[in-house]
């Protein structure tokens, strides 16, 4: 079920990169993904071979808790995300960054092979701290580099061209030389 859970995660990346699907389908797709995640979930519980009574505290704790994280990584996320949504190019980034972590995620569930992207994984987003600093870095990143073209020095503007008094086409931007050619004609 983790394949599955990762393959989710591919799919909705991808799909916030280049929707495919009808607004009124997200809703659907949101339910069936949730669907997924919970079975991945379940399985975790069903690892501690809890049955009837002995389970509804901990599936309650677990949901509590899953419920609380969540919370506390909106509290520290809301703000680098938001940056991130301030650009186009950020959120394109983000969103590759996201996709190529699940797709890894996937190729390592289902074929059992190393995964390429675990230590960069672990370095810029193995703690929720880690993720809030690389997302304000991705949020802040256009602004630096818009600041930096700023600062440049701009291209020398071509001067007021010359104009002919005489000429009934001021302001057609041809050449005073072209003008003066016509008028010979």
């Amino acid at each position: 079920m983790e394949s599955g859970i990762a393959v989710t995660i591919v799919l909705a990346a991808a799909h916030a990169l280049r929707p495919v699907l009808a607004r009124r389908s997200e809703a659907l797709l949101t339910v069936v993904f949730g669907v997924i995640h919970g079975f991945g979930f379940a399985g975790t519980l069903d690892g501690l071979s809890l049955h009837g009574s002995e389970l509804a505290v901990p599936l309650l704790g677990f949901n509590l808790g899953l419920e609380a994280a969540q919370l506390a990584a909106l509290a520290l996320l809301a703000l680098p995300i938001w940056l991130v949504a301030r650009s186009r190019g950020s959120t394109l980034a983000a969103l590759a960054g996201i996709a190529t972590g699940a797709a890894s995620w996937t190729v390592q569930r289902l074929m059992g092979l190393a995964n390429p992207v675990d230590v960069v994984v672990s370095v810029v987003a193995g703690t929720p701290e880690k993720l809030a600093l690389a997302l304000v870095v991705l949020g802040l990143l256009p602004l630096a580099v818009r600041g930096r073209a700023t600062v440049r020095s701009p291209r020398a503007a071509p001067g007021p061209r010359a104009v002919d008094p005489g000429d009934q086409r001021v302001g057609s931007g041809r050449p005073i030389d072209t003008w003066k050619q016509d008028r010979a004609d």
